[in-house]
């Protein structure tokens, strides 16, 4: 699982241009490269608990992590799947002391890992990667209201369609339970909306 220097400098570079637009240099990403370091995370590991201190910041290299909050009852409940190139772990950055979500792999995953308060220097000093935060954050708020819009306007089925729209390689590689909490349905229910929809294929 071990990935050298020039791959993660090349997965970066393909990030940030789908990200932003634009390309950015192998110098440019010193900063980052610098304070960095590659995890790996097998399939089921739990990679973050609630109220784990907010020390550490990472992007998703590879594979597919789940965000999940608990309830009063301590039952899982899905807030986003992280896919390659999402920021992951960033409650730190966002003034959080403890993480409010825990995280699980649910592939075999590659995490390249920062320091939350060197992260935090380094987009205050260089306007590449504060204007990268802030693409980031207008992107989260863009989520946020769309998942609100969501809830609020449409029926399980019509939030299950869009997210096979939305999430399509996620359909098949996720299981069906997490996919039913984070569309805030029962699994039973989601069993019945897939059934109906096959049938009317």
């Amino acid at each position: 699982m071990y990935m050298e220097k020039d791959a993660i400098t090349a997965k970066l570079q393909n990030m940030y241009k789908a990200f932003c637009g634009d390309k950015i240099s192998e110098e440019e990403l010193y900063p980052i490269l610098d304070i960095s370091q590659i995890h790996f995370y097998f399939k089921g590991e739990i990679i973050q608990e609630i109220q784990q201190p907010t020390d550490h910041t990472g992007i998703l290299l590879k594979g597919i992590i789940r965000n999940y909050y608990l309830d009063s009852e301590g039952n899982e409940i899905t807030k986003y799947f992280s896919r390659e190139g999402s920021l992951i772990m960033d409650e730190g950055i966002l003034g959080y002391n403890q993480s409010i979500v825990a995280l699980e792999a649910l592939e075999d995953s590659t995490v390249l890992l920062m320091d939350t308060v060197k992260l935090k220097h380094v987009i205050q000093t260089h306007d590449t990667f504060k204007n990268l935060y802030i693409t980031c954050l207008e992107s989260a708020l863009r989520y946020k209201i769309y998942r609100e819009s969501e809830f609020l306007s449409k029926n399980a089925t019509e939030r299950y369609l869009q997210f096979c729209k939305d999430f399509p390689e996620l359909v098949n590689r996720v299981k069906q339970s997490y996919i039913s909490t984070y569309l805030g349905i029962a699994p039973e229910s989601l069993s019945r909306i897939r059934k109906t929809l096959k049938n009317h294929i």
